[in-house]
């Protein structure tokens, strides 16, 4: 059971890390347009007319997509890990219950069977 909880979590990683690649390229394309998400290109249009090269969107740009990438599937394991954690918290305590009443009737089911054969 551990096993494949860990290999969904796993597998999972792959679908946030598209959703992010998704992401990637629609910001690119909406911070920079016309450019295509081309770097190069990108600091030629800046120089070519002028202005100053604007770093910092490329460096927001890259911290976002540090925290998709590398964040989203750290949050999603730990996630995973406390509801693994809580589960088998859960179900010990269920199983020592059980275990208790399991005892406690096998005791009694015990001493009727033995005081059946006394008398």
């Amino acid at each position: 059971m551990l096993l494949r909880a860990f290999i969904f979590t796993v597998k999972l990683w792959a679908a946030m890390w598209f959703i992010a690649q998704w992401i990637d390229a629609r910001l690119i394309a909406g911070m920079y347009p016309g450019s295509k998400g081309n770097v190069f290109l990108q600091e030629l249009t800046h120089l070519a007319s002028g202005s100053v090269p604007q770093g910092y969107k490329r460096m927001i740009l890259n911290v976002l997509l540090m925290a998709l990438f590398i964040g989203l599937p750290l949050i999603w394991t730990g996630m995973m890990a406390w509801i693994g954690i809580r589960m088998g918290g859960e179900l010990g305590q269920m199983l020592s219950t059980t275990q208790r009443g399991a005892n406690s009737s096998a005791s009694a089911s015990t001493s009727i069977a033995t005081r059946g054969k006394v008398r």
